[in-house]
């Protein structure tokens, strides 16, 4: 199979197998992705992180795409959700605050009537004047800076405000089509901004956002961090109806799956239905473009109480052959990092 080279490495452990620090892939569609590398000195290149906890707290994803930008440049941070505003955390990159009324789902829960998008949650108030905020920790997230904003599109729609620390203010209706976006263009470097809901007709009398998408008018990376705690594949299969249609708006590069450690941990093993949710996961994403180049990573060792499950040479096994079978890539992230045993050394090595 061909190889993707790795970054250079500072520090190295004996345990790690980086001789098996590799892409995996027979199908040379995969290699779409490496071309669209090659021009992102010219060109903006998309990718979409799809996972669950680690993925939500942008710990991992975030360093890859830091990583990323520093060799192919920064087109921007992507994703962002409030995710204050349906109760849980956000991410190490930013914090969100909530005012108003607003009802919440996330994938996770139970379904409550709201379509639920990438991001793995979704808001929606009846009440004109409620708002959310967004602030970024470290440095100015980006420069000449875009606000992408999906949100619910029809006349029944508020529309949406988008107000920057560096005090530009901007007010625009949602996209037409669901699952599309409607940009906001702002000229200065900002820190932090809020998005209020504006009521300006009689007939309209709610809002619904499936997140936001910080972008710049630039060439190089933009890594979409899409994941929230506890997420599965079957969540994406049957609860978030919306993810296709913004997977097909962002018209991303590359998509990757990471997830799979929350079945594996709830059911412990169950084969069957695993392999039908991550091969329906892959339909589902090339919905909109059928050759569309998608890395599935391999799952972790996974221990529950000290005791290890011992399945992950099994699911190993299950995801090599569905990447195979869908053509997708592979990166098989328990054996690069050991295999059985590995996670005992990663923790000692305070990795893990």
């Amino acid at each position: 199979m061909p190889v993707l080279d790795s970054m250079e490495q500072g520090t190295y452990f004996p345990f790690i197998r980086y001789d098996l620090n590799q892409i995996e892939y027979r199908d040379q569609g995969f290699q779409t992705f490496f071309a669209a590398l090659k021009q992102s000195s010219t060109h903006t290149v998309r990718i979409i992180h799809i996972g669950d906890s680690h993925v939500h707290a942008d710990s991992f994803t975030g360093n890859v795409r830091e990583q990323l930008q520093k060799i192919f440049g920064r087109a921007g941070h992507g994703l962002a959700f409030p995710f204050a505003a349906a109760k849980t955390h956000s991410t190490r990159f930013y914090t969100s605050q909530a005012w108003g009324t607003w009802r919440y789902n996330q994938s996770v829960f139970p379904p409550n009537g709201l379509p639920i998008g990438l991001s793995g949650a979704v808001i929606e108030t009846s009440v004109p004047g409620s708002s959310v905020s967004m602030s970024f920790y470290d440095q100015t997230p980006l420069q000449s800076p875009i606000v992408r904003v999906f949100c619910a599109g029809d006349s029944n729609s508020f529309s949406a405000s988008i107000q920057t620390n560096s005090g530009e203010k901007i007010t625009a209706r949602c996209a037409a089509k669901p699952g599309d976006s409607t940009s906001y263009s702002l000229g200065k470097e900002f820190q932090s901004f809020s998005m209020q809901t504006i009521k300006a007709a009689p007939g309209e009398n709610y809002f619904r956002l499936f997140g936001f998408s910080l972008e710049r008018e630039s060439p190089g990376i933009i890594y979409h961090s899409a994941g929230i705690n506890g997420a599965r594949f079957s969540d994406l299969v049957q609860r978030q109806s919306m993810a296709p249609a913004m997977i097909r708006s962002i018209n991303p590069d590359l998509v990757i799956l990471d997830m799979g450690i929350n079945e594996v941990y709830t059911f412990r093993d169950a084969p069957q239905t695993f392999e039908s949710d991550v091969r329906t996961s892959i339909s589902l994403i090339r919905k909109w473009n059928p050759g569309l180049p998608v890395l599935i990573l391999n799952l972790p060792e996974i221990y529950v109480q000290s005791t290890n499950l011992n399945l992950s040479d099994k699911y190993t096994i299950l995801l090599r052959k569905i990447a195979d079978e869908t053509n997708c890539a592979f990166y098989d992230t328990y054996g690069i990092a050991g295999g059985r045993g590995s996670m005992y050394n990663w923790a000692l090595s305070g990795l893990a």
